[in-house]
């Protein structure tokens, strides 16, 4: 029985051979295309490690050659030449800069916020102590730390800051720290996102 199978298997190779016929040289060799590339698919297979960014950009009022920008790991740096030539006006040395505004009716008061992270492929820590606002008046030359009326000894990360437009007095400033929003995984239940905002509300008022 089984070499009726060979026999069988071997007629219908030498019978495919004379209808199909040889390859030949050309078919065996013949150049790749683009049409022959387009069935294979680009995917990410890693590692990768973080760039840096702009966090933010401000152009005082009136004027298009003075500018600051702000960034995540160099501080904020300013041009007087609309970009030709750039100086580091705040260093804040370990650390970069998240935001940062100009007063609308005084272009040398600047305010901006120190943002901390430690980045690496495998993990991305942006909360850290020292992460402080600091303010200039004299377009950049000094800075001073904020301090009255600001908590100082807690975790921040990329803190917000804006000034009130009618009223460049008032600011506003958004702290981003850390907060249990919905599952937490240490306790494995559902959290209260507002619980956290109660706590230092009622912390305030004692």
């Amino acid at each position: 029985m089984s070499r009726i199978i060979f026999k069988t298997i071997g007629w219908a190779m030498v019978l495919s051979f004379f209808l199909v016929g040889p390859l030949t040289a050309d078919e065996t060799q013949s150049p790749l295309t683009t049409k022959d590339l387009n069935i294979l698919q680009w995917r990410h297979i890693g590692p990768w490690t973080f760039s840096g960014r702009i966090t933010d950009f401000a152009v005082p009022e009136g004027q298009s050659q003075v500018y600051y920008v702000a960034t995540a790991s160099g501080g904020v740096w300013k041009t007087e030449d609309g970009g030709k030539t750039w100086t580091q006006v705040l260093d804040l040395k370990d650390r970069g800069v998240g935001d940062f505004v100009i007063d609308p009716s005084n272009s040398n008061i600047i305010i901006a916020g120190a943002y901390k992270t430690y980045r690496r492929a495998w993990t991305f820590l942006d909360r850290q102590e020292g992460n402080h606002f600091y303010k200039s008046i004299d377009g950049g030359k000094t800075w001073k730390k904020l301090i009255d009326g600001l908590p100082m000894d807690i975790k921040s990360g990329w803190n917000g800051i804006t000034i009130y437009p009618k009223n460049p007095n008032i600011l506003y400033i958004r702290y981003d720290e850390e907060v249990n929003v919905g599952l937490s995984e240490r306790e494995g239940k559902q959290g209260d996102p507002l619980q956290h905002r109660r706590d230092r509300t009622n912390d305030q008022k004692r």
